[in-house]
C-alpha cells in the first residue's frame, strides 16, 4: 500500500490511520501465531483446562501489550 497516494488522496489524517493500522497488523502476527503453537499443544500434550503454557502465554501478552 503507498501511503503517500492515500495522503493525496484523502489528506494526512486518513494516511495516520492507515499507516498505523499497518504498523499494529504487523505487530499482532506474533502473539497470533504463539496462540495458535500454544492451542496445538494445549490440545496435545494436556488434558486439562489450564496448562502451564496457558501461564506462560499471559504472562507474555502482558509483558508484548505494555511494549
Amino acid at each position: 500500500m503507498d501511503l503517500d497516494l492515500i495522503r493525496e488522496f484523502y489528506g494526512d489524517e486518513v494516511a495516520m490511520y492507515h499507516a498505523w493500522m499497518n504498523h499494529l497488523l504487523k505487530w499482532l502476527v506474533v502473539p497470533s501465531l504463539l496462540a495458535v503453537v500454544v492451542t496445538v499443544f494445549d490440545r496435545i500434550l494436556y488434558t486439562e483446562e489450564n496448562s502451564p503454557l496457558n501461564a506462560v502465554y499471559s504472562v507474555m501478552m502482558v509483558f508484548w501489550g505494555t511494549a
